[in-house]
């Protein structure tokens, strides 16, 4: 199988960032498992699962407080890169690159990579070939008293190709060593050092070593490696200016050139490579493992959405069946009136007075009934751009209106919701957003009639043909009259001066003629500017029917949203999980590379192949039984 392209790498930590994001918005996982896989994910970076292949082998030393790390490696690189000293005194990882070696690619390793990098004092160069594309790295100690020491060694360890685990004969069986032994294991190669391995390191027991070997080795296979790469090794004799072959037993047992040895060409590019793709097809498996914890269950054919979508169904046949007696009840309380256009003449002042009338009518209504009343009713508005709704109809006896619809839907999806918890189904979401529906809908029918009756007021005083005929009858009408009061007032005045009073037939008349002036402009006020009353029942009942839709639309449609939702999620979930056992495919090597790196990282299902650097004590065919962690060697006390 070809490998996987860096774009194809990049974009799949991308969407399962991506993924993650909502299954944490949906509230699909529990929080332990989602942080679990935000922790795999962030590592991925640092672990470089993100580009195809890496020229530069990561080697990490890491152990115990006062192991000598930082003396073994000035040993290895011949030279003071690291300040060694009594306790916790590598307060920050030292870099060994190779001045061939691009140091900006350190960057893309991790936010705590880049950020050693940025510092030249942690970065030392040097011209080894032996050591090009292989990176050295000083961290501080494991169980550090500083907890940002240990949390710097356990970002960096992510970043590492080649763990260089160094203890010595005092520490080789602390709890917390083995411990991270344990769970650095399958996850990247691992090597032994056992350091200070001299008669100053181990003491008066010295010639009792063979007892520390064997037993360091027992602790190692409790851990899972049972064929470890272990050197023992005296950073003594090789400082600087110490001569590593010098005589005597002491120098011969000093297994520092091997080590030296296995990092300069034991660790040559196929090695390198074959390490690198056992490290990435580890990670990819840790990513795959947390993205499986969290793959959602499909809920589409759980019995309770079909329940959940019936209901619905019903309760919204319910609702519509409500508000008939809604608006009715509020249009009752509607006093009918139309909305007439303002004339300066007998006509509106006519029109005035039964609005007066009409005020008095709703105040006597009102206090009869012992109620206050909220503004007079119109008959006839004075101007139709400061028309104001002139009564509340969404405030009336016995609550809101719509109330009784909005607190069905409350009540529906709370006794659907109810049985959720019995069923298991992950419907936080659905939960918020139909509270929020119900709310809203409360919100919106209440104001309804008032928004209903502005828009009839707005829409009657928009031009068109039949309000410009309107006006213009009613302004005949007011010529007439003002034709009738003028020839009158002329009959009345002419005779007054040439005193012939105008007699009782003609006001008569004139009475008679305005009455039925005013009467046709009542008529054709009504023809052309008719009550609102009707026209705001039907366009109240009208509105609350799709107010009442779109609520019920909505809440079908969250919940019909989350369960595809929760599907697709899953889908994408699989679909990763078979992009990362492809792109694991693509890691796998031939079984010869991969017997050689086997045990390295304490995958024990393949006898490991012999190494000729391995140490000389002899292979097991079958694990050790391990000792009690508790007891020391017979006959020996670390440290003495």
């Amino acid at each position: 199988m070809a490998p996987t392209s860096p774009v194809d790498l990049a974009s799949q930590l991308e969407r399962l960032e991506r993924w993650s994001a909502e299954l944490r918005a949906r509230g699909l996982s529990d929080e332990a498992n989602h942080t679990h896989l935000q922790t795999i994910l962030a590592q991925a970076r640092g672990e470089r699962l993100d580009v195809p292949s890496d020229p530069l082998l990561v080697v990490m030393l890491c152990g115990p407080t006062a192991v000598g790390k930082s003396s073994l490696i000035n040993a290895i690189a011949n030279a003071e890169i690291s300040c060694p000293g009594l306790g916790a005194a590598t307060d920050a990882a030292v870099l060994y690159v190779h001045e061939q070696d691009d140091v900006a690619r350190l960057f893309e390793y991790g936010e705590a990579v880049g950020q050693l990098a940025r510092q030249p004092h942690t970065v030392i160069r040097h011209r080894r070939d032996t050591l090009l594309h292989k990176v050295l790295v000083d961290t501080p100690d494991i169980d550090s008293v500083i907890r940002q020491h240990r949390a710097l060694t356990a970002a960096l360890v992510h970043t590492a190709d080649v763990v260089l685990f160094v203890t010595t004969p005092e520490k080789y069986k602390t709890l917390e060593a083995a411990q991270w032994i344990a769970q650095q294991r399958r996850q990247r190669a691992m090597a032994f050092v056992l350091n200070k391995w001299d008669r100053e390191g181990i003491g008066l027991q010295y010639d009792h070593r063979e007892v520390v070997r064997r037993d360091f080795q027992h602790v190692l296979a409790a851990s899972g490696f049972a064929a470890p790469l272990v050197f023992t090794v005296s950073s003594l004799y090789g400082s600087p200016g110490q001569q590593v072959g010098a005589a005597g037993a002491e120098h011969e047992e000093n297994q520092l050139p091997a080590l030296q040895a296995w990092l300069e060409t034991g660790l040559d590019q196929s090695m390198s490579a074959a390490i690198q793709d056992r490290r990435r097809r580890a990670a990819w498996g840790r990513v795959a493992a947390a993205v499986a914890a969290v793959i959602p269950a499909p809920i589409a054919d759980a019995p309770w959405i079909a329940t959940a979508t019936q209901t619905l169904g019903a309760s919204r046949a319910e609702a519509r069946q409500l508000i008939p007696a809604a608006v009715a009840a509020v249009a009752a309380d509607y006093t009918d009136y139309a909305v007439w256009p303002v004339t300066p003449g007998l006509f509106g002042t006519y029109a005035r007075f039964l609005t007066w009338c009409g005020s008095m009518r709703l105040t006597l209504s009102a206090w009869g009934r012992g109620r206050s009343v909220a503004r007079p009713v119109s008959l006839a508005a004075s101007d139709m751009a400061g028309a104001v709704p002139t009564v509340r109809a969404s405030q009336r006896e016995g609550g809101l209106f719509g109330e009784a619809v909005a607190t069905l839907l409350d009540d529906v999806t709370e006794r659907l919701l109810r049985d959720v918890g019995t069923h298991h189904l992950p419907l936080q979401p659905v939960r918020a957003e139909w509270a929020d529906a119900a709310a809203l809908l409360a919100r919106q029918l209440a104001a309804l009639p008032v928004h209903v009756e502005g828009e009839l007021l707005a829409a009657a005083a928009k031009p068109s043909l039949r309000r410009f005929t309107g006006l213009a009858s009613l302004a005949i009408v007011e010529i007439l009259l003002c034709g009738v009061l003028a020839l009158v007032l002329w009959r009345v005045g002419t005779g007054f001066f040439l005193g012939e009073y105008a007699g009782a037939p003609l006001l008569l008349s004139a009475m008679t003629v305005v009455a039925t002036l005013l009467l046709a402009g009542h008529m054709l006020a009504n023809l052309f500017f008719p009550a609102l009353r009707e026209r705001f029942r039907v366009a109240l009942a009208r509105r609350a029917d799709i107010v009442i839709d779109t609520a019920w639309d909505h809440v079908q449609n969250v919940l019909r949203d989350h369960v595809e939702s929760i599907g697709q999620l899953a889908q994408q979930g699989r679909e990763s999980l078979y992009a990362i056992d492809r792109i694991m495919q693509s890691l796998v090597r031939s079984a010869e590379d991969e017997c050689e790196v086997q045990h390295l990282f304490g995958d024990n299902a393949v006898r490991a192949i012999a190494h000729p650097l391995r140490t000389q004590a002899p292979a097991f065919s079958q694990p050790p039984t391990p000792e009690p962690r508790h007891a020391s060697p017979p006959d020996l006390e670390p440290g003495e």
